[in-house]
C-alpha cells in the first residue's frame, strides 16, 4: 500500500470517527515523495538494503528530528521508521495507547504500535517482511546535533532476532536527513530558536548557547531580556 492509498484510508476512518479529517497538518504527497527520494539517494551512495532511522524522547525531541521528518509522527517515547530502496516508510512507534492517534497524524506506508519493552525484535520482523534477511543496514539516528545509534539493547535484540545480517553501522550523519531540508521560508511571528554549539578548534570540548527570535515585518527581534552576543577569542 502506498503512503497516499494509506492515507486516503486514514481519511475515511477520521471522518467516520467525528468528521474531522484534516485535524493534523502535514505536507504534500509530493513532498514526503521529495523527502523519500532524498534518503533513498543516500542510500544507495552508501550501498544499503535498508535504512533503519531512530528516534527517542531525548533533547526536547529534538532526537525524534528524522522520525518526524519522515513521517510527521513525534513519539512521547521511541520510535522506529525503516525504509528500503522501494518499500516503506514503515513506522513503529512506542506505544498501542498512542496508535490512534498516530493514524491520524502519521504519514507512512504503514504505522504499527511496539507490543513489547524492546522492539529489536519487531524491527527486526518488518525487516524479515520486507525480504531482508540477509544485507547490509543502515542507521540514522540523531543526538540533538550528533549522530547516534539504536539502544544498545535493542540492538542486539535485533541481531539476535536476524544474525545473518551485516551488523547495523551507523554509518549516515546523525542529523542528514533533517538537513536536508534546504532554505527556510520566514513568516511574520515564527518564533526561531537560534542555537549554534560553539566548539573549540580541536572539537573536543564545546557548549550551547542559543537566543530566541520572533520575526517582525521589517526583520526579527530578540526576545531575551539580556543581550547575548559571541566573541571570539584567541
Amino acid at each position: 500500500m502506498s503512503c497516499g492509498d494509506f492515507l486516503k484510508k486514514k481519511i475515511e476512518i477520521e471522518a467516520i470517527m467525528d468528521g474531522k479529517a484534516d485535524i493534523f497538518p502535514r505536507f504534500s504527497d509530493e513532498e514526503y515523495a521529495r523527502r523519500y527520494a532524498a534518503v533513498r539517494r543516500e542510500m544507495a551512495a552508501r550501498g544499503l538494503d535498508a535504512l533503519i532511522v531512530v528516534g527517542d524522547s531525548g533533547g526536547r525531541t529534538a532526537n525524534q528530528a528524522n522520525v518526524y521528518w519522515l513521517t510527521n509522527w513525534l513519539d512521547p517515547m521511541v520510535a522506529y521508521v525503516i525504509m528500503t530502496p522501494t518499500g516503506g516508510p514503515w513506522l513503529l512507534m512506542s506505544n498501542p495507547l498512542y496508535l490512534h492517534t498516530a493514524l491520524r497524524a502519521a504519514y507512512a506506508a504503514d504505522i504499527r504500535a511496539c507490543t513489547g519493552i524492546n522492539p529489536g525484535p519487531e524491527v527486526a520482523a518488518r525487516l524479515s517482511d520486507a525480504g531482508l534477511s540477509s544485507g547490509r543496514i543502515g542507521i540514522a539516528g540523531v543526538r540533538n546535533v550528533g549522530r547516534a545509534s539504536m539502544p544498545s539493547e535493542h540492538l542486539e535484540a535485533l541481531k539476535k532476532a536476524l544474525p545473518q545480517i551485516e551488523p547495523p553501522r551507523v554509518d549516515l550523519p546523525g542529523a542528514m536527513i533533517k538537513r536536508e531540508l534546504g532554505p527556510v521560508t520566514f513568516q511574520e511571528n515564527m518564533l526561531i530558536v537560534v542555537q549554534p554549539h560553539v566548539v573549540t578548534a580541536d572539537g573536543k570540548r564545546g557548549l550551547q548557547a542559543g537566543g530566541l527570535v520572533v520575526i517582525e515585518k521589517n526583520g526579527a527581534r530578540a526576545l531575551q531580556k539580556y543581550p547575548m552576543q559571541f566573541v571570539r577569542v584567541a
